[in-house]
């Protein structure tokens, strides 16, 4: 009866599969205040539930990470057409380092077979700089049984 009430109001819940999963998308080489794409394509088996972001900068001249920088970015989920933010944020305000990622306050699906743009507007600095930014999170499955993929079960 629950199931049938949560049907009527559009809420019927379904089991999936989780597995830890990370996505990337890398901007190389890109020059003092310069402007980048990069591009990634959600694989086609599963949608994609980004749970945190980490970063990485390294100047390309001296080949150390680099902690502070100045780069801005704007991501497209290019599924839905929407852009995650109002306007390009700065790196440091969305995405945390390895060692302590940003945690989204709820996280973000990106269908199967989708792809996400990340637009960088990079800083003032005097070189060439690499960036990496890390999509921590999991693919999420349909639940099958008995022969569903091995992972956490969950229900969105």
């Amino acid at each position: 009866m629950q199931e049938q009430m949560a049907a009527a109001r559009g809420m019927v819940q379904r089991q999936f599969v989780a597995n830890y999963f990370a996505y990337s998308l890398q901007w190389a080489a890109v020059a003092s205040a310069a402007a980048a794409t990069a591009q990634l394509q959600i694989q086609a088996d599963s949608a994609f539930m980004i749970i945190s972001m980490s970063f990485t900068a390294i100047d390309n001249t001296t080949g150390i990470p680099i902690t502070t920088i100045g780069a801005t970015l704007q991501l497209t989920d290019q599924g839905s057409g929407a852009n995650i933010f109002d306007r390009p944020q700065p790196f440091v305000s969305i995405a945390g380092s390895g060692q302590l990622p940003f945690i989204l306050p709820i996280e973000r699906v990106l269908v199967a077979n989708s792809n996400l743009t990340g637009n960088l507007v990079a800083g003032t600095t005097t070189n060439a700089n690499t960036y990496t930014l890390t999509l921590h999170g999991a693919k999420i499955y349909d639940y099958s049984p008995p022969n569903g993929k091995p992972g956490r079960l969950i229900q969105i």
